[in-house]
């Protein structure tokens, strides 16, 4: 063999080398090396999995390729909740191949640390580990990657965020549990303890509000204003308590009207008291509510009635003034003689009676996920406005004349 030959194939086997050891592959996936610079400025040789929004800078190439692409998979959907339910995606800062980076690092802002309204989030190797033996072994997630995703599309600092700052923490709160939904996946604590997660998740989504909504003496002026969260025995702080008022705006309207509202708050100014960030989130929720009377989360100039489904049977009487109704767990009976009243009815399977009266106005009417039957009755043929109605069966009786502006029926919550 001539000199000319063997340079020839010493070059294709070199070529050959590099193309099987520079990345290492298993089916569609592949670990290929990369170098990161952290937020802290630190220098690391990691290994990146892509997928269709995410690319997962991991630590070692000796994790299991198949549970570390079923978990790119899962974020890249988590992501695919949060560009759906903001209606844009973070400003570019650390992407590979134009990829949002999840980084595993040393050192870092906290167990992970997402970057605010930028793409970008580091997680520590300790926590990365017990997120990856979680999904390998029980095929449970650790939430906190969910939350940082979060961070990294929070868009309304100018709007509600500076003046109220649970606002900001709350909105990665709710969120990483409503991206885990859209994503498919089960939740865990650092122990693969799905039960205490689930129990923490309940206790932040509803617990919460329903401690706020059922005392009198709170409002958003003693609670959000001050970062004061009720008294509760979860240990849990206002952040928990901002989580709950977002889900509520979540599990009373759907899906598609928390897009809206979200969309509907970033276009608004800049706030520059914290009375100014309430009436631009009462903006917001009634935009893409399209509703006109108030926001009655805030407690002001509502009165508030809150039932944990302790109460099988509840009346809320006629006192003509602005009121709403929170519902949470159980199968009430709930009748109200109010027809300023907003009924929000919670989890269970409910029945609610409407009796109309002089003087109805705009209303709200959302039944929740449960089986309901809504009865209105109005002796005195009073043309009632249900401004939004989300409920599956409506049975009129006694000659009532209602105007239903909005009808969602058989909501996919």
């Amino acid at each position: 063999m001539s000199m000319i030959l063997r340079h020839l194939l010493l070059i294709v086997l070199i070529g050959l080398f590099l193309s099987v050891f520079s990345s290492r592959s298993f089916g569609d996936s592949q670990y290929i090396p990369v170098q990161y610079n952290s937020f802290d400025n630190k220098s690391y040789n990691l290994f990146a999995v892509t997928g269709k929004n995410i690319a997962l800078l991991v630590d070692s190439d000796a994790y299991d390729i198949n549970v570390i692409s079923k978990f790119v998979g899962k974020l890249d959907l988590a992501y695919d909740f949060y560009k759906k339910t903001t209606g844009r995606a973070p400003e570019a800062y650390k992407t590979y191949n134009n990829l949002l980076t999840i980084a595993v690092v040393d050192s870092t802002c906290g167990l992970g640390c997402g970057l605010l309204g930028y793409t970008g989030i580091e997680t520590l190797k300790d926590y990365f580990q017990l997120t990856y033996q979680s999904i390998r072994d029980q095929d449970l997630y650790e939430s906190a990657l969910l939350y940082e995703l979060g961070r990294n599309f929070w868009f309304y600092f100018d709007q509600i965020g500076t003046q109220v700052d649970p606002f900001v923490t709350g909105f990665a709160v709710v969120n990483r549990y409503l991206a885990m939904e859209y994503a498919g996946v089960q939740g865990t604590t650092f122990y693969g303890d799905n039960a205490s997660f689930e129990s923490l998740k309940n206790n932040i989504l509803n617990n919460m509000s329903y401690l706020y909504f059922k005392d009198p003496n709170l409002d958003w002026t003693n609670t959000l204003a001050t970062n004061t969260p009720p008294p509760n025995p979860y240990d849990l702080d206002c952040v928990c308590l901002v989580a709950s008022l977002y889900y509520r705006i979540y599990s009373d309207f759907g899906a598609d009207v928390y897009s809206k509202f979200f969309n509907a708050l970033s276009v608004l100014p800049l706030a520059k008291t914290k009375q100014v960030a309430i009436d631009n989130f009462t903006t917001a929720y009634q935009t893409a509510t399209g509703t006109s009377h108030g926001c009655s989360l805030f407690k002001t100039n509502f009165k508030i009635y809150a039932n944990d489904g302790s109460i099988a049977k509840y009346t809320i009487d006629d006192d003509n003034m602005p009121s709403a109704y929170y519902g949470y767990s159980g199968d009430v009976a709930i009748t109200t003689f109010n027809p300023k009243a907003d009924i929000f009815a919670g989890s269970g399977n409910n029945s609610i009676t409407l009796f109309g009266s002089t003087g109805g106005g705009e209303r709200i009417i959302s039944c929740g996920p449960g089986i309901e039957d809504v009865h209105l009755k109005n002796a005195n043929n009073n043309s009632q406005s249900i401004k939004y109605f989300l409920c599956e069966n409506i049975l009129l009786s006694n000659n009532a004349q209602t105007s239903i502006d909005a009808m969602l029926l058989l909501l996919n919550k």
